[in-house]
């Protein structure tokens, strides 16, 4: 994330840094856990989550909404089945299970969520409050 000048990019990006931190540390290179990128932006009105998911099908892919965390979960099958007995060389490609999650600082609207997939990109919509969303107050004369 390039822009940090609202508290929830600061804090986005802490979060995804200490959190891929902890993967390199504590996840082998072939481990069943993996953790695709992930963008996060806010316009006026909404909060963008783009998520990399090339490979998973939309079925193997499932999103919460609780106390103001959002919840990406999904598994990429395994290609570790041989064909005419062919063995691996090189193998860079991670599989398995994958949990993502942001915390909301301001009041969203959850009912009116969104996601769509396409090309293998997540993308969700959370769209702020009406009492989250910035306005501008006339001054009326006394």
């Amino acid at each position: 994330m390039t822009n940090l000048s609202t508290p929830f990019g600061s804090v986005l990006t802490r979060v995804a840094s200490l959190s891929r931190a902890m993967d390199d540390v504590f996840a082998p290179e072939l481990s069943t856990t993996w953790m695709p990128p992930l963008d996060a932006t806010e316009s006026e009105s909404a909060y963008i989550v783009t998520v990399d998911l090339p490979g998973i099908a939309r079925e193997n892919i499932k999103i919460n909404f609780d106390r103001g965390v959002l919840s990406v979960t999904g598994t990429r099958e395994s290609t570790t089945e041989k064909v005419n007995g062919d063995r691996f060389h090189v193998r860079e490609r991670t599989f398995g299970t994958f949990t993502r999650s942001l915390r909301f600082a301001r009041d969203v609207e959850s009912a009116k969520i969104e996601a769509k997939l396409d090309n293998g990109v997540l993308t969700i919509t959370v769209p702020k409050a009406a009492t989250a969303v910035p306005r501008q107050i006339e001054v009326k004369p006394a």
